[in-house]
């Protein structure tokens, strides 16, 4: 009942040349263009149900909570080759599309805390930006925020590198949000129980900023879940903050267990991360701990190896040189995010003295695209993977899998 459009829905609209008005939910700007994501939607003065995405030009720019007016030909999502678009659009609520000029700003939005969110979140941006310069300043945004604005090339090298997770807000930059909140309460002498509230709040509002796609969606509910737990003295077991979290995320929108490539992702790679990494861990005990080489090798081993059949089945094409590429980069990772948080900061006081601390985000960040470059120029990635080897590959997978489960049963 959730998951399909209803009588009164924009979908219905499909094929009409109409003017509709609407509020902002959602913008993005990427190539040459906008956009924008129409939210409590009236056509021909009448109230629609479900979301419409618009294509327009990049100027005038537009804002979460403005209201805008266009006149355009709606039309249907439909598949885009082997991509199934409008079951995609559709888990966002989105049920019909059309590219206009013609977008009109009506008034601005109401305000309220989210969009006071993403106002601050945009005033951290052009700071940062203003402090690191291109393309340090695009990796670093990804890197803080899960925002994804590389240029084509750079976008190209990550994929090929299978890196571009790191420029998703995820479960890690929850876990640096939780510290950093606990360690400022702590030096103020604010007692956990006592940070409660605010540990929640700061964990939903990083939700808000980062987007809250179904990634980041997912690694924000897994630590309310936690902190409310511990906060309630209860035992923890990530498998089941794991059910719990997929459960709430499925009961707000069912459609993501079938058409969300990135909640599918998310979940099997957690579920690697909870189930595979101490047997990987036993059999990389040889490997370094120092600059976090260990931990690096078995993570990406632990979620590349799980979320293997979606990668597969879902795109076709897979990096060889994945592996590799994220033992490099991971490290440098905290420095570049503590750093480069601290450096933007201070920028809001001064850009010289900000660009002067930045050196050491500066230097994990050069580090960690040079990485990218060099790997990427390798041309280790398999496109258009042949049916044949997608289901050698998984039936391989069903079998190391079924070895693996056995035998934590049997023990």
């Amino acid at each position: 009942m959730q998951s399909f459009p209803t009588e009164l829905s924009v979908a219905n609209f499909a094929g009409l040349e109409i003017v509709v008005e609407g509020e902002v939910k959602d913008v993005e700007i990427r190539n040459g263009w906008q956009r924008i994501v129409l939210s409590d939607l009236v056509i021909d003065g009448q109230l629609v149900k479900d979301n419409a995405q618009i294509i327009t030009l990049p100027y005038p720019e537009f804002v979460y909570g403005d209201f805008v007016r266009a006149r355009c030909e709606l039309k249907a999502p439909g598949m885009i080759e082997d991509f199934a678009y409008d079951r995609y659009l559709a888990s966002k609520d989105i049920y019909a599309t059309c590219f206009t000029y013609n977008v009109l700003f009506e008034s601005g939005g109401k305000g309220g805390l989210k969009s006071a969110l993403l106002g601050a979140r945009q005033v951290f941006i052009d700071r940062l930006d203003r402090v690191f310069g291109e393309p340090h300043g695009s990796l670093l945004v990804g890197l803080l925020l899960g925002e994804q604005r590389f240029s084509e090339i750079w976008q190209e090298r990550f994929l090929q590198t299978g890196t571009t997770h790191i420029v998703a807000a995820s479960g890690y930059n929850i876990s640096v949000v939780l510290w950093i909140a606990m360690g400022f309460f702590a030096s103020i002498g604010v007692k956990r129980q006592r940070a409660f509230a605010f540990l929640v709040a700061a964990i939903a509002g990083y939700i808000l900023l980062a987007g809250a796609d179904a990634a980041v969606f997912r690694a924000g509910v897994m630590g309310i879940v936690l902190v409310i737990a511990r906060q309630t003295g209860r035992r923890t077991s990530m498998v089941n903050i794991l059910l719990l979290t997929a459960s709430i995320m499925l009961l707000i929108n069912p459609r993501l267990l079938r058409d969300d490539v990135g909640f599918q992702l998310s979940m099997m790679s957690t579920i690697g991360l909870i189930y595979l990494s101490p047997s990987i861990e036993k059999a990389v005990r040889w490997l370094p701990k120092q600059l976090v080489i260990q931990e690096s090798v078995v993570a990406t081993c632990a979620a590349t190896f799980m979320s293997l059949p979606i990668i597969l089945l879902q795109f076709g094409e897979f990096s060889l040189i994945s592996l590799f590429a994220n033992v490099f980069v991971l490290p440098w990772i905290p420095l570049a995010m503590a750093g480069g948080s601290i450096a933007t900061l201070v920028g809001f006081i001064s850009v010289k003295v900000a660009a002067i601390i930045s050196g050491p985000a500066w230097l994990a960040l050069s580090v960690m695209l040079w990485i990218v470059e060099v790997f990427a120029s390798l041309d280790l990635f398999m496109r258009a993977i042949h049916w044949l080897v997608v289901g050698l590959v998984l039936l391989v997978w069903l079998i190391i899998n079924y070895k693996i489960w056995f035998s934590k049963i049997s023990t």
